[in-house]
């Protein structure tokens, strides 16, 4: 099942995001996180505007049952985002209700993790709804005051 959720993201996103003047990429493997070129990243779904990189998204068939996705996929997203110089990235994870999404900014990067659910229950016309609302969601301009680094209450930016 993990493998037909994220095929079906990857062309409903494609074609929803087609239609707002987005390319996709899915699965590249040039991408690398160090200098070197050893480590390297296949993000599910590369995001392009005019030849440039503008987000990344990352599938998964997993149900939350908590606000916060699990540190390892904020970890993967965190590396996506910073070998692609971006300030933003998407989970999106099959889901059984509409919690709305939640944004993680990560402290001292300025990047931010949005964790998206798609409610599998719903009917085929819905769903494919529901997709195009996360693309809204998705290529929707950042507010820059949200990618402020994070510093606790009564503490100072280094």
């Amino acid at each position: 099942m993990p493998a037909v959720f994220e095929r079906f993201l990857t062309l409903a996103l494609t074609d929803a995001l087609a239609r707002r003047g987005i390319r996709c990429a899915a699965q590249e493997q040039h991408h690398r996180l160090d200098l070197a070129g050893h480590v390297r990243l296949r993000p599910d779904l590369v995001l392009y505007r005019a030849g440039r990189t503008v987000s990344v998204v990352d599938a998964k068939y997993a149900f939350r049952h908590v606000p916060a996705p699990p540190t390892e996929h904020l970890y993967q997203l965190l590396g996506y985002c910073t070998a692609l110089g971006l300030p933003a990235g998407h989970l999106v994870y099959a889901a059984t209700t509409r919690d709305g999404p939640t944004e993680h900014a990560v402290r001292r990067v300025g990047i931010t993790v949005t964790a998206h659910a798609l409610d599998l229950d719903r009917p085929p016309a819905e769903l494919l709804a529901t997709v195009g609302e996360l693309a809204d969601r998705i290529t929707a301009v950042p507010d820059p005051a949200r990618a402020e680094v994070d510093v606790p209450p009564g503490a100072t930016r280094e």
